[in-house]
């Protein structure tokens, strides 16, 4: 046999087993994207939480599962809080009640090809305030050492 052949045969094995080998990546990321996607943050209210004349009150916290950020991000935050499911959403908002001074870890399994989590926060709005951060964005995932973290304040909602 030549060298030339002994060449082509080699190059040939290796280009199928390039092959093989993206194939079985495809399958492996298309599984990935099947499964659910669990999700860690911790929620921590201030004490001062959504002052309405000068007093704290409950809060109506909204999660959305996303698959892509781009109509989460373009949405007014008054649509976002009718509730409803978005395009680039995975699934339906969750509602959380989040009551002054409490801290809670939400840890939940979301649909399958959740990326992202939205997060809205209904703050009691007066006509001439100030609507202070009202909307956040955040992976879906649970960190090895740690969560991501939810501030809410008197009138915002902080990622830390």
């Amino acid at each position: 046999m030549s060298e030339q052949r002994k060449g082509q045969i080699v190059t040939s094995a290796f280009g199928r087993l390039l092959l093989i080998s993206s194939i079985l990546a495809a399958i492996a990321c298309a599984n990935d994207a099947l499964k659910p996607r669990e999700t860690c943050l911790t929620i921590k209210a201030r004490a001062s939480l959504n002052l309405y004349d000068g007093e704290a009150h409950a809060l109506n916290l909204l999660l959305f599962p996303l698959a892509g950020a781009t109509t989460f991000q373009e949405t007014t935050v008054d649509d976002l809080l009718k509730n409803e499911r978005i395009e680039g959403a995975t699934g339906r908002p969750i509602s959380l009640m989040v009551r002054p001074s409490e801290k809670r870890e939400f840890r939940e399994m979301l649909p399958p090809g959740t990326q992202f989590v939205g997060l809205v926060a209904d703050f009691y709005q007066a006509g001439l305030d100030s609507p202070g951060n009202r909307r956040a964005l955040v992976p879906a995932r649970c960190k090895r050492f740690g969560t991501v973290k939810i501030v809410l304040t008197g009138r915002d909602l902080v990622v830390d």
